[in-house]
């Protein structure tokens, strides 16, 4: 459902809010999410421009969430590597003679929303905790 990138970008940050006050390397990060390093490295850096880690290089360097783990959703981080646009986007309708296309794009905008609604509703400390619960149908 989500793209490589996304993926990866919240494996990442599931692992640094396990380690709230350390700086982890690249290459540790990289090993504990299964994550190629120079892939993980250019998704680390689209993180700490949005703001939601920071990092420190050289010696003893790394990556730590600048936030609070219960201050950061799983939504922010989706967005951070644009897996959803804002969510004006989200209600295009289609003008077709076609009403099936139109309600294709009403019915995946829900769909999305949904999707997006849940993913705001899970911060990163919530899986530190556990505390995610399932969803229902």
């Amino acid at each position: 459902m989500f793209s490589q990138t996304t993926e990866y970008a919240l494996r990442a940050m599931a692992s640094l809010a396990s380690a709230p006050n350390d700086l982890v390397p690249t290459t540790i990060l990289a090993a504990k999410t299964n994550v190629p390093a120079n892939y993980l490295a250019k998704v680390l850096q689209q993180l700490a421009s949005s703001g939601l880690i920071r990092g420190r290089r050289g010696v003893g360097g790394g990556y730590t969430l600048a936030k609070d783990a219960s201050d950061i959703t799983l939504l922010q981080v989706v967005r951070t590597v644009g897996e959803f646009p804002a969510r004006e986007g989200l209600d295009r309708s289609v003008r077709d003679p076609d009403a099936s296309l139109t309600n294709l794009h009403k019915t995946l905008g829900n769909v999305r929303g949904m999707v997006m609604d849940s993913l705001e509703g899970v911060t990163l400390q919530s899986l530190v905790d556990e505390k995610v619960v399932a969803l229902r149908s």
